[in-house]
């Protein structure tokens, strides 16, 4: 009989509420959607170039790099050659161009490709 009082007194005991209830933090608000919208740009050079014109969606000539940010994109991957056989993706054309990418407002991705034969399939 005590065992049985003694464990009704335990269950409605440890059953209760707190006096202290431990705090609710408030939920958490994201202040900034993180959206990356990106493409591979590293051919632009060499389409300016050879002195091609680009047109945007309404059939105007553009920039392609203005084109890009106007639709939203936020990010530009840019491929860095390590020994390039021309300037096409050497460091200085690739620096030059990031920093008209970053006047715009646009992140940079770097993709450097430390082999320029060994790395391919059909070498």
């Amino acid at each position: 009989m005590h065992k049985l009082v003694f464990l009704i007194a335990l269950l409605t005991t440890a059953c209760s509420k707190s006096s202290n209830p431990s705090p609710t933090l408030p939920p958490v608000v994201p202040t900034k959607q993180l959206t990356i919208k990106a493409a591979d740009a590293s051919f632009i050079p060499q389409i300016r170039n050879k002195s091609l014109v680009a047109k945007n969606v309404a059939g105007q000539p553009e920039d392609m790099l203005t084109t890009l940010k106007n639709e939203g994109f936020n990010t530009i991957r840019l491929r860095l050659w390590k020994d390039p056989s021309t300037a096409l993706s050497s460091f200085t054309e690739v620096k030059t161009f990031a920093q008209e990418i970053k006047s715009k407002g646009m992140k940079v991705w770097l993709s450097v490709h430390y082999s320029d034969t060994w790395a391919d399939p059909g070498t």
